[in-house]
Order: C-alpha cells, then structure tokens, then sequence
C-alpha cells in the first residue's frame, strides 16, 4: 500500500495534536461545529495528514457526513 503524499513543510511537524475548549451553557450543536472548526485551523496550521476528528455527538458526526440545512455555512467551513 502507498503512503499518502505529505505537503512540505518548513517546520513538520510529527505526532499527535490535541485540541479542548471550555464554553458557557449554550446550544450543544453549534458549540461542537465551532470548536471542531477551530481545532482544524489549528491542526491545518501544523500540515499534519491524515486529519482525524474525534466527536461524542452523533449528530455532529451525521451532519459533517451528509450536510444540514440549519448549519449548511458551518459545515462547509469545516470541510474546506
């Protein structure tokens, strides 16, 4: 099996990065897009690939997947 091509970097970066955020009582949903979005500017940041997304909702896992009318521009974002 080939190993999938890697984008150069000056600095690579190898290893596993790691991203958690605290908020106040909000809406679960959008809360989860929105932090899934920054941690995959910040990994993007480091030209790591793969890119794995861990997730404990379901539902935000489902809409990446197949897309959501509500949360269409968050979705998009996060697969760009």
């Amino acid at each position: 099996m080939q190993e999938p091509s890697r984008r150069s970097s000056i600095f690579p970066f190898k290893g596993i990065i790691g991203f958690m955020k605290g908020t106040p009582n909000v809406t679960y949903t959008p809360t989860e897009l929105t932090t899934i979005m920054q941690g995959l500017k910040i990994a993007l940041q480091h030209n790591p690939t793969p890119i794995e997304i861990a997730s404990d909702s379901s539902e935000v896992i489902n809409m990446l997947q197949n897309g959501h009318l509500t949360y269409c521009p968050s979705i998009s974002e996060c697969r760009s």
